[in-house]
């Protein structure tokens, strides 16, 4: 299992030769903020920026939030980009593309050691404890990262999706949730095919769920080429409906 890079302490300065070496006292502010004083000596020395993994892994679906995230924050902070390889693993297996961006981010991380320890604790307190023996802190960082999306790259595959297919289900007291998981089932179908799914598909997961709501459907059918247009159209026409539903309940006496 991997232990924190950032858990040793500090030694106290002490006088030598005669004279005393002053180090630089961190603030009660700074010491709250910072868990282990290493990792404040690592910004500091190599002016790291705020990058973090703030999203926290714990099974396919909070994987592939968590990727994003990365993704978005790669954005923010170009000076990683480097270290990470941002492509999914090929559905054909490893390239001899993929296999040279692999060596040149390894290259990259054994240039700079107190970045590479930085975002291997990074990757380390952004997943489950589950997941910690894929992780080796004596690695580079892109191998362990790589071994999260390796290890995720084999779970979230036809089989799952096709699980979730089935437990996608409507129910027009709880909108947010079928829309959320409607969105998951795109992005475990993107992940799996390395591709978006097609209208067509789309609108077939939500046509099985809304058997038993023929008006819904119905409009939803209608109104199908404007809601690939704005997909937010389609949370409109639910909300309509929930909120019908609502008022009608509150005329009927009990």
């Amino acid at each position: 299992m991997i232990h924190s890079p950032f858990n040793s302490q500090p030694s106290s300065p002490s006088p030598q030769n005669g004279a005393i070496h002053h180090k630089k006292l961190l603030s009660r502010d700074e010491e709250i903020k910072l868990t282990h004083i290493k990792q404040d000596r690592i910004r500091e020395n190599n002016n790291l920026q705020d990058f973090t993994m703030s999203h926290f892994v714990n099974d396919e679906i909070s994987f592939l939030y968590w990727y994003q995230a990365i993704q978005e924050n790669l954005i923010l902070y170009p000076r990683f980009n480097p270290f990470f390889i941002l492509d999914t693993i090929p559905l054909s297996g490893y390239t001899l593309d993929y296999q040279n961006k692999v060596k040149q981010s390894t290259s990259i991380c054994m240039e700079n050691p107190d970045i590479n320890q930085y975002l291997n604790y990074q990757l380390f307190t952004s997943i489950n404890q589950s997941l910690h023996y894929l992780i080796d802190e004596n690695k580079p960082f892109i191998e362990n990262f790589e071994a999260i999306k390796f290890h995720f790259h084999q779970s979230i595959n036809p089989f799952y999706l096709i699980n979730l297919e089935h437990q996608l289900s409507f129910n027009l007291n709880n909108i947010l949730k079928f829309l959320t998981d409607l969105d998951n089932l795109t992005k475990v179908y993107t992940f799996t095919f390395q591709k978006e799914p097609s209208n067509e598909l789309k609108l077939e997961w939500i046509m099985k769920c809304l058997n038993h709501h023929t008006d819904i459907s119905r409009e939803i059918q209608l109104n199908w080429e404007q809601i690939n247009k704005d997909p937010i159209l389609i949370r409109r026409i639910l909300t309509k409906y929930a909120n019908s539903r609502l008022k009608l309940k509150k005329r009927t006496p009990f």
